[in-house]
């Protein structure tokens, strides 16, 4: 990794620049470690390797190769609401963990007056406790710290819900809402589930990354698509920082769900035979032959549909407004989406403007705050608040 010119001793000159003034970050469950909150894909202690887990899909009768993808979906929650509860059993205790010096570090950038955004693919809220203002937030796979009711949307009283999810004998919670009978759930989302709109919001998402003076990626094996698209849509010129403990982003893979380089993503509008929708879904299908098949939301009842195809959900949309085609039969109709993304993070070649700090995010933004000259007031920051926990 020693080919790259860049060092962090210049990132952090850049960063306390006048030339640097919009900071994006892009993080995941890596950041949250230090907590105590395992990740989901490491192998042996992440969450999908979780006992717990396993022993209930077996009490359920799933296959013991069973993993939260077939589980963890709309239409699995409607046929079974108590297996899903009694796995937020085993995620609730994430509230209960204090944010780390990666969060903090989050927070410094905001008051310094640095902080253009943070995308986050954690859904346990640790940058709100941190006191990131909302506006600054982007919560690309939902939050646990609040609920909602999965048929008619309307928020549901996170204290009360939680409650219920830890009361034997379970009894799943319902809207209160007299014409609806929907059940409540985490605002966090399921597999294959329509993204948060804030996130597929194309104009504040390009607007970020044109406007982004330097990226901060860390905690993320950049595997889920279209999150792993963020340090590609960057400016060329933009400084692109890893802090990671094993590099991502490396290669544009161009196989199944993995495909990073597609120009028609979640959240384009699109043109079939004269009918206009928007990408509700990109992946492999069970139904039809191998390959990427997109799955599309029309303004009006043209398709065949509604996401749901053979019993799996694949994407939530009203009868018959529903299709899943391949890309061939697609027109993109947003402009700002076809331009060039920029290559995949390379560090392996001299300048660059890409550079790859391996280990924990905590030690590599505690050096980031020190060679700023900032490690005073992220220790100040931290010390003053009762959120933080000191035997991190």
């Amino acid at each position: 990794m020693a080919a790259s010119q860049i060092n962090l001793q210049e990132i952090a000159n850049f960063l306390t620049s006048d030339d640097c003034r919009n900071v994006v970050f892009a993080v995941g469950a890596g950041i949250s470690c230090s907590a105590g909150i395992p990740d989901f894909r490491t192998k042996g202690s992440g969450l999908y390797a979780n006992t717990e887990l396993k022993m209930l899909y077996k009490k359920y009768g799933l296959s013991e190769d069973a993993c939260p993808e077939d589980v963890m979906t709309l239409s699995f929650y409607a046929k079974h609401p108590e297996l899903i509860y009694q796995m937020d059993r085993i995620m609730i205790p994430i509230k209960q963990w204090k944010p780390t010096i990666t969060h903090y570090f989050m927070k410094l950038l905001e008051e310094k007056g640095k902080l253009r955004r943070v995308y986050t693919q954690n859904i346990d809220g640790l940058e709100i406790l941190v006191g990131v203002s909302d506006q600054k937030l982007v919560h690309a796979h939902g939050t646990m710290h609040t609920c909602s009711c999965m048929k008619c949307k309307k928020p549901g009283n996170i204290e009360e819900f939680e409650k219920v999810i830890l009361t034997d004998p379970i009894e799943p919670l319902k809207c209160d809402d007299v014409d609806c009978d929907g059940l409540i759930r985490h605002d966090c989302i399921f597999f294959n589930e329509q993204l948060p709109e804030r996130f597929m919001k194309q104009e504040l998402v390009n607007g970020d990354m044109d406007a982004a003076d330097l990226l901060l990626v860390s905690g993320t094996s950049l595997a889920v698509q279209p999150f792993n698209t963020l340090h590609l849509r960057v400016r060329k010129k933009c400084p692109r920082v890893l802090i990671n403990r094993e590099t991502a982003g490396e290669e544009i893979k161009n196989k199944g769900a993995s495909m990073i380089n597609i120009d028609i993503k979640m959240g384009t509008n699109i043109e079939i035979n004269g009918n206009q929708g928007v990408i509700r879904w990109i992946g492999n299908t069970r139904f039809g032959a191998d390959g990427l098949w997109y799955g599309v939301e029309f303004e009006e009842p043209v398709g065949k549909n509604n996401g749901t195809v053979e019993g799996r959900e694949y994407f939530r949309c009203e009868p018959n407004h529903g299709i899943f085609v391949r890309k061939g039969k697609l027109t993109n109709l947003d402009k700002q989406n076809r331009r060039r993304m920029r290559p995949g993070f390379q560090f392996n070649k001299e300048n660059t403007k890409d550079l790859f700090i391996q280990g924990d995010a905590d030690d590599g933004f505690m050096e980031l705050a020190r060679l700023c000259g900032w490690e005073s007031d992220l220790l100040a920051l931290m010390n003053t608040s009762t959120l933080f926990n000191k035997t991190n």
